[in-house]
């Protein structure tokens, strides 16, 4: 044990220290991401956020299960059903939202088919099923699963009526596409365009890229040769495809459809490098290239995709700063570059990049690598970036680093003169001969630089 002298004083300082810190490594309580969470109590129609847009006058829109809101920045609006109203929305389980470059939006329901809403007039026009003729120029069915506005403005809608089809915006007119009605196209959770500008599908029945011109469908496997139950499609700056599927993990494709690797959850791994949840449910590339997953149970999780290493984030209830649920659905990224998240239910949280100057840290139950309580009083950085931290609820005095977490932990122990004087420590300071001076509730104490 390094040897401590003391000497009793009346009075100590209490000292804060502000500063920079590296950046944080994959040690548990360390954290430089913080969320914001928006849920019914401030406004938001109800719990479940599905689908999020944001249009061209920057004004964000939330799908719900119960009405679809605008959210301002500070207060949301909410639009829903009104019997009495044909301009109203059609159905308020909404699925499914795509910003139009005209300043629109689209809307896809669980029961109401589609819908287009202007915001000159402040209304929304249908786009239904027809069962009595199917086919003459209707949706397939009124349950939308995903929307795709193209590069070449189509917006492609699929439902559960098992056809893909797009919308003629000149005329306003539903189209088949050449697939006509398949199996795999029942349930299509995901769409995304590829450079090449073909369609890749996500669905319940597998992964399927489907050329345009067309009227094929090819089906991208997984390495075993079985088909992926799919919720999420993300393509990476690259070129690369990253697939989310319902309970078999994290895939890595190539352009060319063939796998590249697949990520699972090992319950007893590292959680630096394991897949923190297997029922992926949304994927996300921000604009600094990291990749976002989405998890049904287990909360969220940023992707290093060049190292394979992962961080976590979940909610921890009474903990302000992290998300609002575990069980997450949707995710999304503004203009600005601010995430946010959607959960099942818990309404949704934002991040905004530029809030990760500030790193946090804090104690993790059951983990010695962590701060051992959380009142910190005073901070000081040492010349190699480690923190000499005091903690005044009998933490004593703790030396951390950053990448590796509690490096040593010092405390009062009746038995060794040599120790801590208390385990109340207010203040740590260095001076130019190297000693560490710890000031505590029963005094001052001495660290020699060689121990």
């Amino acid at each position: 044990m390094a040897r401590v002298a003391r000497w009793v004083i009346s009075v100590v300082a209490s000292v804060l220290l502000t500063c920079g810190l590296a950046h944080a490594g994959d040690v548990p309580g360390i954290s430089n991401i913080r969320f914001r969470s928006f849920g019914t109590t401030e406004g938001l129609p109800q719990a479940t956020a599905r689908a999020f847009a944001q249009d061209t006058t920057g004004f964000l829109w939330i799908g719900t299960q119960d009405g679809l809101a605008r959210f301002d920045g500070y207060g949301f609006k909410a639009y829903r059903h009104d019997r009495s109203d044909v301009w109203s929305l059609s159905d308020n389980h909404i699925t499914a939202l795509v910003a139009d470059d005209d300043g629109g939006l689209w809307v896809g329901t669980l029961g109401g088919g589609l819908n287009h809403y202007d915001p000159d007039l402040d209304r929304f026009k249908a786009y239904r099923a027809n069962p009595a003729h199917p086919g003459a120029g209707a949706l397939a069915s009124n349950n939308i699963a995903a929307l795709l506005l193209d590069r070449d403005k189509r917006l492609w809608v699929a439902s559960t009526g098992g056809q893909l089809q797009w919308i003629d915006r000149a005329s306003g007119v539903v189209r088949d596409s050449a697939l006509g009605e398949r199996r795999p196209l029942r349930m299509v959770r995901s769409m995304i365009q590829l450079r090449d500008g073909s369609l890749l599908l996500g669905s319940l029945d597998g992964v399927w890229q489907f050329d345009t011109s067309g009227s094929t469908l090819h089906e991208w496997r997984a390495a075993s040769g079985g088909s992926l139950d799919v919720y999420a499609l993300v393509q990476a700056p690259d070129g690369d495809v990253w697939v989310g599927s319902a309970e078999a993990g994290l895939y890595h494709f190539g352009p060319d459809g063939v796998e590249r690797a697949h990520y699972c959850n090992a319950p007893n791994g590292d959680p630096a490098t394991t897949l923190h949840d297997d029922s992926v449910r949304a994927l996300l590339f921000d604009q600094a290239g990291s990749l976002w997953i989405a998890g049904n149970a287990h909360g969220l999780a940023r992707m290093d995709t060049a190292s394979g290493r992962f961080s976590r984030f979940e909610h921890v209830a009474g903990r302000a700063g992290s998300i609002p649920a575990n069980r997450l659905y949707s995710l999304f990224q503004d203009r600005d570059g601010v995430l946010i998240v959607g959960s099942w239910i818990n309404g949704f949280c934002i991040n905004d990049p530029r809030s990760r100057a500030f790193t946090q840290i804090e104690p993790v139950t059951g983990d010695p690598r962590t701060l051992p309580a959380r009142p910190v009083l005073s901070v000081f950085v040492d010349t190699d970036s480690t923190l000499w931290m005091g903690i005044i609820e009998g933490g004593g005095l703790v030396h951390f680093d950053l990448g590796g977490g509690v490096i040593a932990r010092y405390m009062h122990d009746s038995a060794d003169a040599d120790s801590l004087s208390s385990n109340f420590v207010q203040t740590v300071r260095r001076t130019r001969d190297g000693s560490l001076w710890v000031g505590t509730g029963a005094g001052l104490n001495r660290m020699r630089a060689d121990g």
